[in-house]
Order: structure tokens, then sequence, then C-alpha cells
């Protein structure tokens, strides 16, 4: 089934003590960067692509530490992120 929703995401700094820095994007769309400071979020909504193959990801840097990590992978989270 092709996707017909729309959805919400949210990444949130609360484990580091920190500042973190989220780099998040799709194929389609780049959403920047942004400092997060200990628990503040970022966060986007969206409509899946009609071929059922959106995906967001992103890159989490601390002053010592990188990360990467899918934000949104369809079919996998169409579940669990809808509005």
């Amino acid at each position: 089934t092709p996707p017909s929703d729309d959805f919400s995401i949210a990444v949130q700094n609360d484990k580091s003590e920190e500042d973190v820095t989220v780099h998040c994007k799709s194929k389609d769309d780049d959403l920047g960067s942004h400092v997060l400071k200990t628990g503040q979020d970022f966060q986007w909504n969206f409509h899946a692509n009609s071929g059922g193959t959106t995906l967001y990801f992103c890159h989490v840097t601390t002053k010592e530490k990188f990360k990467q990590f899918d934000a949104f992978k369809w079919p996998n989270d169409r579940q669990r992120c809808s509005p």
C-alpha cells in the first residue's frame, strides 16, 4: 500500500550533558544543522512519498563523538511515527 499519511519526527537531546549538533535529511530535503542543548528537540513533519521509499537519516555530533541513524524508514516506521 502506498503511503497516504503525514508523519511527525522529533530528535531530542535527552542523554548528553553537552550540546549536540543534529543534521537530518532525506534524498530530497536537507533540514539543516541544529544545535540542541540538554532537553531540547528538533521536529519536522512530512508526507511520505508515493513509492513507499521515504528515508530520513540524521548525523549527531558532539565534541568527541559522531553517530548516524535512520530517523524514519518506510515501511519500518510508518506505524509508530504517525501524527
